[in-house]
């Protein structure tokens, strides 16, 4: 249903009174809402005005930070000289450890990256016929008869991938005899590729190995095992190939029993020391190469199969464990004649006796005859040219060929790489007599007198000649550096361990061409981070500056100009708790320019940096200086303040590492199975577990446990000490506790131990800073909250309690700007999101405010509008009564 007629405007009245009605809406809605909508839009400019000032403070917070830590501005350059060879040799980079002076290196080698290659074979897809497992740096390869080049080259790479990759590579050359899979170590050392062959020879059949066995020896001359990726898993277990039965070896002539289906290195060098008396005999060495951790066995006393039991399975088991290991000498090659000459008066096939003029093949003649002329050329091993002619006589036999095939002045037995002629079932042969690659070659022809020539026949190292090759490719080496005259070594040819804070990167060798390394302090790098740090302050500062103007966001605020005025005046002023050659900013070229700018005159900086490197570090960044050389500077909190006067430090209790010390005993005692003893370390999380076999002596036990916490990554100690095991954590008080459990065999020995089954825990260090009680944790001790040392942390390294001392702090511009800059903004007290709360409480009061208003504006819109209705019915109800008087008046008229 429509509105009643009284609600159309001025159908009545004549008055268009909604128009009129909305003009006074308008009317009462801007002098009622204009100024709170005035003011709502400027708490929105401002809101966004201190969440854009949070982006900016966030900026200086980090540069003030860079600027700021203990060792920022220890930024050191390093630079290598040129050896007079021009070939640049070493590249050199420094850390915060570095210290400025130089030192001399001398590159006399590189480390290399090991290569072996296979034996040549015609083809790379024709299955070679040879099967079994080898071992390759600790991953079992299998080998089937119907295996190529091809198949096999995906094997080893295989075996390169998973979670314990053996870190070798495998590709296939194509060379002038044949194809040869090439094997290649990805990390560069001497240690090189472990290959283990199997029972079978199946190494020896690919070519990788000659045959030969010889000891397995360390650059120290000590017997040592093949690398494996466990010191406490079995060892056929970690190679995946099968063991021979359980056997006996030698140990300095005395007999050991091993079986490498269960034992581990562990357990091996256990046995080893035990069985010679001395607990240092054997050692299970770790190392890290390529990044990967590897353990192998370190011996002084040599290894040897035992020839009183089985030989075979002793063999066997020192294979497996890499104390064995197969030669790898290379093949020289021989070039063979393809025809097999014969001598046409015996029958036979010649030798050297028959006369030239008599040699035949196949029972035919050859048909040389006296007044001939041999001609004969070739190269030897190293590519040298021979080219000689021999005159044929009458009496000249096979003999004089050879002879002069071997003549040492310009046959192939002169030069430096000789190669010797001989006959070989009637076939001239040619040995090279240097192993490995060979461009050794030989033709022979004989021209008659009177012309023509006949030919003897090719010479090849097919038809029982054989191709010479290197199994050993390269050499794995490690660098050898020469560093002020001392002898540096390593599997890398990065050295970060030689001189502290500097890295050497070696490029190529150079003997005898030391060069100078140079470390300076790195100007550039600190004069960098400190206009960083400029550069963000003059924007705060450009950013109030805005802000604040007449018109701006946040026109006349105090608190954002106090704020900036606070960072100037920490600038402007002396650092406190400094009285060095340098106190201020301003004194290292950090000023103000006319409009408030800060810039920094970097030649000052440079100039005090040169001067006094501590004092003008103090003053952009922050120093602790203890007085107790038991007492270090781990680290500064938000509250700690600098001071004029040092904090005293005052210990009440040391730290302590977690530790027992169980009953004596000689031999461990239970029956049956194994005991074992479970011990985690509370500070990794890890564990490591040892059986406890009858009859272990307590050094076999504690050698055992050492090895178990070394190969587990627990930082726990064993040691005896007056015939009572004793554990220790490496890790100081609360955190570095551990608990021992144990799981008992057949029998339980374990209380022989005197070591309880339960949680053991260090002591914190505890104490005081500056008066207040402070918070100990490990070593570390803390600053009290509310203290102005709140969050300065101390480490305290002795045993003794007392008075240790004072700690003199000074935060420097870096740690007073940002602690300020912190203050800003930190999330919920930080002056920012004070100022934000404060606007979002006022937004919330407008927006009451314009609620209510509107409320009010509506109910008198509501008024207005009854108000002209009810004009517009009484106009109408007159209306409709003068029409009907009207309507009466016309009638009486008529």
């Amino acid at each position: 249903m429509g509105d009643p007629v009284s609600t159309i405007s001025g159908l009545s009245s004549g008055i268009q009174w909604r128009d009129l009605l909305d003009q006074i809406s308008a009317a009462d809605r801007a002098r009622t809402m204009g100024s709170i909508t005035t003011a709502q839009a400027s708490v929105t400019a401002a809101q966004k005005a201190w969440n854009d000032f949070r982006a900016v403070a966030t900026k200086l917070s980090s540069a003030a930070a860079a600027l700021a830590g203990a060792d920022s501005l220890r930024r050191f350059t390093a630079a290598a000289s040129t050896p007079l060879s021009g070939i640049q040799t070493v590249r050199a980079t420094a850390t915060a450890d570095a210290s400025p002076g130089s030192f001399t290196v001398e590159v006399r080698s590189l480390a290399t990256a090991a290569k072996l290659g296979s034996g040549t074979f015609d083809s790379a897809t024709t299955a070679l016929g040879i099967a079994g497992t080898i071992g390759v740096n600790g991953r079992a390869v299998d080998v089937s008869a119907g295996d190529s080049l091809s198949s096999l080259r995906d094997k080893f790479s295989a075996a390169n991938g998973g979670d314990a990759p053996s870190g070798v590579g495998a590709a296939i050359l194509r060379t002038a005899a044949g194809y040869r899979l090439i094997l290649t170590s990805e990390a560069t050392g001497r240690a090189g590729i472990d290959l283990i062959d199997d029972a079978a020879g199946t190494l020896a059949a690919l070519g990788f190995t000659d045959g030969t066995a010889s000891a397995n020896l360390g650059a120290n001359g000590a017997v040592q095992s093949a690398r494996f990726r466990s010191a406490s898993a079995s060892v056929s277990g970690l190679l995946g190939m099968d063991a021979p039965a359980a056997s006996t070896i030698l140990a300095a002539g005395r007999t050991i029993a091993i079986d490498v289906a269960s034992d581990s290195l562990n357990d091996i060098v256990e046995r080893i020391n035990a069985a010679v008396g001395d607990a240092s005999a054997a050692r299970v060495v770790a190392e890290t190469i390529g990044g990967a951790a590897w353990y192998r066995i370190e011996s002084n006393v040599t290894l040897n199969a035992d020839p009183s039991g089985d030989v075979a399975d002793s063999t066997r088991a020192l294979t497996l464990l890499g104390a064995l290991r197969g030669g790898q000498g290379g093949t020289a090659q021989v070039v063979q004649s393809s025809n097999a000459f014969g001598d046409v008066v015996t029958g036979m096939d010649a030798t050297g006796a028959t006369l030239a003029t008599d040699l035949s093949v196949s029972g035919s003649p050859l048909g040389i005859a006296a007044g001939g002329t041999l001609r004969i050329s070739g190269r030897t091993g190293d590519g040298r040219v021979v080219a000689k002619s021999v005159a044929i006589t009458a009496s000249t036999t096979v003999d004089d060929i050879l002879a002069a095939l071997n003549d040492a002045s310009d046959g192939f037995g002169s030069g430096t790489r000789t190669a010797s002629a001989s006959l070989v079932g009637g076939r001239i042969t040619l040995t090279d007599g240097t192993a490995g690659e060979s461009q050794l070659a030989l033709t022979m022809s004989v021209e008659p007198a009177g012309g023509g020539a006949i030919g003897l026949g090719s010479f090849t190292t097919g038809s029982g000649g054989k191709a010479g090759s290197s199994r050993v490719l390269v050499a794995g080496t490690d660098a050898e550096v020469w560093i002020d005259g001392q002898r540096v070594q390593g599997n890398s040819n990065t050295v970060t361990d030689a001189v502290a804070g500097v890295t050497l990167s070696l490029l190529g060798a150079a003997p005898g061409e030391p060069l100078t390394v140079s470390v300076g302090l790195d100007t550039a790098g600190i004069s960098g981070l400190v206009k960083e740090f400029a550069s963000a302050y003059n924007a705060l500062r450009s950013f109030v500056k805005t802000a604040t103007a007449s018109g701006g966001s946040l026109a006349n605020n105090t608190t954002i100009r106090a704020i900036a005025s606070s960072l100037t005046s920490s600038l402007t002023g002396p650092v406190a708790g400094l009285s060095g050659s340098y106190t201020t900013a301003a004194m290292l070229g950090m000023q103000h320019d006319a409009n408030g700018v800060l810039a920094l005159n970097e030649g000052a900086l440079a100039a005090a940096l040169a001067a006094d490197f501590d004092s003008a570090r103090a003053v952009l960044s922050t120093r602790v200086v203890p007085s107790s050389s038991y007492v270090s500077f781990e680290a500064t909190g938000p509250g700690t303040k600098a001071s004029e006067t040092p904090y005293d430090v005052n210990i009440t209790q040391a730290a302590t590492l977690a530790g027992v010390t169980g009953a004596a005993w000689a031999s461990y005692s239970t029956a049956g199975t194994p005991d074992t003893m479970t011990i985690l370390d509370a500070a990794t999380g890890k564990s490591a577990n040892v059986e406890l076999r009858n009859g272990d002596g307590i050094a076999t036990v504690a050698a055992r446990l050492n090895a178990a916490f070394a190969s587990s990554g627990v930082r726990l100690t064993a040691s005896v000490s007056a015939s009572r095991l004793k554990l220790e954590s490496s890790d100081y008080g609360s955190t570095g506790g551990f608990t021992v459990a144990y799981v008992p065999g057949t029998g339980d020995g374990t209380a022989s131990l005197g070591i309880a089954a339960r949680a053991y825990s260090g002591l914190d260090v505890a104490g005081s800073i500056n008066g207040a009680a402070a918070t100990g944790r490990g070593q570390v001790l803390t600053g009290a909250a509310g203290d102005a040392t709140e969050g300065l942390a101390l480490r305290y390294t002795g045993a003794a309690t007392g008075a240790m001392g004072t700690v003199r702090v000074s935060l420097g511009v870096g740690g007073v700007i940002k602690q300020l800059a912190e203050a800003i903004v930190a999330a919920g007290g930080g002056s920012i999101d004070q100022q934000l709360q404060a606007l979002s409480s006022r937004a919330d009061g407008l927006g009451n405010r314009a609620s209510r208003a509107e409320t009010l504006l509506a109910a008198r819109r509501a008024a207005l509008t009854r108000q002209f209705v009810a004009m517009e019915a009484a106009m109408a109800k007159a209306q409709s009564l003068g029409l009907a008087l009207s309507s009466q008046f016309n009638a009486m008229q008529k």
